[in-house]
């Protein structure tokens, strides 16, 4: 008898170990599942994440472009304003109204404009003309004292 329980002993310890496998089995597919379930979040989080960076970024871009509209704007008025301080200056600076101006003031013409002549007689070491004739100079004096 004691060859009969031992072949049941190895019987049973086969039962049990198939029995067993199946179990094993079964708890990588769950893992697996969990892990495919993990994977999917993650990369539907990193998706959702992407798209509103994108959108944002857009709606940066967006604004930016409407900030540079208003300066735009800005520079235009301010290039009108310049033409037109431009022109003012411009007819201030005409003659015809400085003379009717002045003839409000009460300003007149002048009469006849006279110039003073001056003859020069000294030259320019300021020695008189007629003396420095006479005066030996250093030959490179008259390069120098040229009368202008």
């Amino acid at each position: 008898m004691s060859a009969v329980a031992i072949e049941e002993v190895r019987h049973l310890r086969a039962v049990t170990a198939s029995a067993a496998t199946p179990r094993a089995d079964a708890a990588p597919e769950v893992r697996s599942g969990r892990r495919t379930l993990v994977l999917l979040l993650a990369t539907a989080s990193i998706i959702v994440a992407a798209v509103f960076g994108i959108v944002g970024l857009n709606a940066l871009a967006a604004n930016a472009a409407v900030e540079a509209r208003a300066l735009e704007r800005e520079v235009g008025a301010a290039e009108r304003r310049y033409a037109e301080l431009v022109a003012a200056v411009a007819a201030k600076e005409d003659p015809a109204r400085i003379r009717a101006e002045a003839f409000e003031l009460g300003m007149v013409p002048s009469v006849a404009a006279r110039h003073l002549v001056l003859s020069r007689t000294l030259d320019a070491d300021g020695r008189r003309a007629a003396e420095a004739d006479r005066v030996v100079a250093d030959p490179l004096k008259p390069v120098l004292t040229q009368e202008r």
